[in-house]
């Protein structure tokens, strides 16, 4: 439960020090990774 809380507060303070193209470049790279994730395993 304190993981999460933290993980949740360093999400909140690296977003408001981020300009909006830096936050929408990892937005773009999450997004990449987690839909690879299932065509990776369909081809495994």
């Amino acid at each position: 439960m304190i993981g999460i809380l933290f993980s949740v507060a360093l999400v909140v303070v690296i977003g408001n020090r981020m300009s909006t193209d830096a936050m929408a470049v990892v937005v773009g790279v999450g997004c990449g990774v987690l839909a690879s994730i299932p065509t990776s395993l369909l081809m495994i």
